[in-house]
């Protein structure tokens, strides 16, 4: 009892829930196979010891929940058993460990969260989004306390688009976009004067950083997220106030940044850029104090306004014609055409004010191509996909840019070329079933309004997972999935009282699931551990250690090619018959993995099998991405 009573406490809930979102960006997302791995297991472990020991409130779950978690949990089976008909058995194993980390989240949601309690968890979700938010403006105003990533220091042009702590400005941006849908609803949504004055006050943060992203997919996801807050809003008139307060502060920063390009641009070696550094840095906090102080002053009169419908009616329909004629004037058509071309990739992109002209150009960046080569997957086998972990592969031969590519640039396009129709329809449960819930709580629950700023965040993440590989990295898609087990769950309202029997039913399923996915997360992990140590072996000389370390990882992760690769490479030298089988072994379960067949080529080479070297180049020739670095390695201009 005492257990349950310490989880339900709502302000343990909300510090919990900061902590546990900041955690999952820091290490570039999570995006790593150990922090996808680490996580799996503490997840699931707080799920089935949460289940078992009865310390999670015992709240009933709504059919919604059921169904989203049992879709979701589908999806990452599926994921799985495409390492049958796939051309990558241990992508798969992984992508299917990614499926695993988010219905472990989703669960976990689901069964800690006591009734009623959503507005808590959106609480503590907000301060660990704010919290990033400072991270990373930090990042770009003190940029001496933080270290660069390994993007910026493998492509050191990117460096102008913020990307910390994520690692890819796009999945930042998307980010910092859903914090600021989710600061409006909860300026609006906020009981208290305090709640709501911080909410807007730090409005200002994430905008200011999505326009450093240069992101304008996630310009485009806050967009749709803050035009569906402010239609299903009950309090747009403190949704205007924090628009009007929250909005001139983000204005004043992003003009103000446009005025420093230096800054703007992270050029942190340039003279001056300190300067323009440190006035960004006071500015912000000046922006930050007064939003904090004219909010509280405002806020009496906002309070004592009351709007009738019949003007709220005539001001949306307003709005909905100055948006008509805002796309009109925009010329949908031409900017369709623009997205849809190729890329000048001739053009090199230099100067100042890079970010800026990036945002707000309608330039195709690829998208258009990845989507169509997605399309053309799917179509190969509509009904199971080419396999998870397969679209890599597929580019690379099918692509028709000279772009080396992995995910597909949209979470749906990915899923119907990888997992076909039957996957799709299992991502559609899963992001579906919680719309439902949503809608119908919006509708006729007590917790409308809550309903309507889960649904406005939950939009915001569907929009930028439809134009970006934001699932591909939990610390961006880990708060899409918590909001979509509040919509689903007993935090919003809870369902009703089912029978002890299909109680124990529903939790011995949990549990069972639960060990299976806690033991894949183990073997994960233990993998990865060998694999990484096989290779700071190899790298201190220690090339027996590194061979025994290889053969641990192959062993644990007997379907996966990475550690017979790593193998091959560690025998090279000493045992080159060795390394062949090893590689051999690695092409069995990968064998449409380029860099597989380009070792094999040099090891034989280097045996002085010429025949065989040239057959594995021409392999390889067929397989790698046509990219101009790959093209003069492997002495082709063209596709064979």
């Amino acid at each position: 009892m005492q257990g349950s009573a310490l989880v339900s406490g709502g302000h343990f809930v909300t510090v919990a829930v900061a902590l546990a979102t900041v955690a999952t960006t820091l290490p570039n997302g999570s995006y790593s196979v150990q922090a996808r791995s680490i996580l799996a297991v503490a997840v699931w472990w707080a799920v089935v010891a949460g289940v078992l020991l009865r310390v999670f409130p015992r709240a009933a779950v709504p059919k919604e929940g059921l169904v989203a978690g049992v879709c979701l949990a589908g999806l990452s089976l599926f994921t799985v058993l495409s390492m049958g008909w796939g051309v990558d058995d241990g992508g798969a194993f992984d992508d299917a460990l990614r499926a695993i980390v988010y219905t472990g989240v989703f669960a976990l949601v689901l069964v800690a969260a006591p009734a009623r309690s959503a507005r808590a968890w959106l609480n503590g979700l907000a301060i660990g989004l704010v919290a990033m938010s400072v991270l990373a403006l930090g990042s770009r105003m003190v940029p001496s306390l933080f270290s660069e990533g390994d993007l910026v220091t493998a492509l050191p042009e990117v460096r102008g688009r913020l990307s910390y702590p994520l690692g890819y400005w796009n999945a930042l941006g998307a980010v910092l976009g859903m914090t600021t849908v989710l600061l409006m609803g909860l300026a609006g949504l906020s009981r208290t004067v305090t709640g709501r004055s911080l909410a807007t006050a730090a409005i200002p943060l994430s905008a200011l950083g999505v326009f450093l992203t240069s992101s304008r997919g996630g310009a485009l996801a806050g967009a749709v997220g803050l035009v569906t807050l402010f239609a299903l809003s009950r309090h747009r008139v403190r949704l205007v106030a924090a628009a009007v307060i929250g909005g001139t502060g983000s204005a004043v920063l992003v003009l103000a940044a446009v005025g420093r390009d230096l800054f703007t641009d992270g050029q942190v070696d340039g003279a001056g850029y300190t300067a323009e550094a440190n006035s960004m840095l006071l500015l912000t906090l000046v922006v930050v104090a007064a939003a904090l102080t004219l909010r509280p002053l405002v806020d009496p009169l906002v309070e004592r306004i009351q709007v009738p419908r019949t003007v709220s009616i005539v001001a949306a329909s307003l709005a909905v014609l100055a948006l008509l004629v805002g796309l009109v004037g925009a010329d949908p058509v031409e900017r369709w055409h623009e997205l849809k071309a190729p890329p000048d990739t001739s053009a090199k992109v230099e100067g100042s004010g890079l970010v800026t002209r990036h945002l707000t150009s309608t330039e195709g960046t690829g998208r258009y191509q990845f989507w169509k080569a997605g399309w053309q997957a799917f179509e190969s086998d509509p009904l199971k996909g080419v396999g998870a972990a397969g679209y890599e592969p597929w580019w690379a031969q099918h692509g028709s840019l000279d772009y080396y590519v992995r995910n597909a640039h949209s979470l749906f396009v990915e899923t119907l070329a990888e997992l076909g129709i039957v996957g799709f329809l299992l991502l559609l449960g899963f992001l579906g079933a919680p719309i439902a819930a949503g809608v119908r709580h919006r509708i006729a629950g007590e917790e409308r309004a809550v309903a309507g700023v889960l649904l406005a965040v939950l939009g915001c993440g569907i929009m930028a997972a439809a134009v970006e590989w934001t699932w591909e990295i939990p610390g961006a898609f880990i708060p899409v999935v918590v909001v979509t087990a509040l919509l689903a769950g007993p935090a919003l309202w809870p369902g009703p009282e089912r029978r002890r029997g299909v109680r124990l039913a529903v939790g011995a399923c949990v549990v069972v699931a639960g060990l299976a996915f806690l033991v894949a997360g183990g073997i994960a992990l233990t993998s990865d551990a060998k694999l990484r140590a096989s290779r700071e072996a190899a790298s201190d000389g220690e090339l027996a250690k590194a061979a025994d370390d290889a053969r641990s990882a192959a062993s644990i992760q007997p379907w996966a090619a990475a550690p017979r690769l790593q193998l091959a490479l560690t025998l090279e030298g000493s045992d080159p018959a060795a390394a062949q089988r090893a590689l051999a072994e690695a092409i069995e379960r990968s064998p449409e993995d380029w860099r597989l067949w380009l070792a094999l080529t040099r090891i034989r080479s280097a045996s002085g099998d010429r025949a065989g070297a040239l057959e594995a180049l021409s392999r390889t020739r067929q397989l790698a991405p046509p990219t101009p670095a790959l093209q003069d390695l492997l002495g082709t201009r063209s596709r064979q």
